[in-house]
């Protein structure tokens, strides 16, 4: 699996210009040690509306859903915490009230290889700090690919009540 893991690194640093990884391969599709499916780790199901904000973000095993907000999960990809402190409004408003925002930033091995992600100031620590004060809590945390990980975050149950309202 480390082997894999790094080529599918090479494969980032190859491409990063274009900002994409190559995802589409079996073993990329199930990033991490478990082995599960992708979809299945980000809580994708057939009836899931999914799409994808920030970048540069990798080439996903998964579609996007065309249409409008609120999608059932978000993948926000995302390499400062600045970035991430500007876009959470944003962001966090692209969900349903049920759904899951992922908040991926790159690895701490796929900064020290591509060097765009060098600078990267990104945590879940980070994103706890961000996400926690305005209602939202992380309860998933998951490897997307060899280059990224995830941290899966939902609106507090006592908010969703209002979100829905707000629909």
């Amino acid at each position: 699996m480390l082997r894999q893991a790094l080529r599918a690194v090479a494969c980032m640093a190859a491409h990063e210009e274009e900002g994409c990884v190559d995802m589409s391969s079996p073993a990329a599709a199930s990033a991490g040690y478990s082995g599960t499916p992708l979809p299945k780790k980000l809580g994708i199901k057939d009836t899931s509306t999914v799409t994808t904000v920030g970048g540069p973000a990798p080439a996903l095993p998964v579609s996007p859903t065309a249409g409008a907000a609120p999608w059932d999960v978000v993948l926000a990809f995302v390499t400062m915490a600045a970035d991430l402190r500007a876009s959470i409004a944003g962001w966090s408003s692209l969900i349903t009230p049920d759904g899951g925002l992922w908040i991926c930033w790159p690895k701490k091995t796929a900064r020290k290889l591509v060097p765009a992600f060098a600078k990267s100031d990104m945590t879940e620590d980070v994103v706890r700090e961000v996400v926690l004060p305005i209602g939202l809590v992380d309860n998933k945390v998951c490897a997307v690919d060899a280059v990224w990980s995830g941290l899966r975050v939902v609106w507090r149950v006592e908010v969703r009540a209002s979100r829905r309202a707000a629909l």
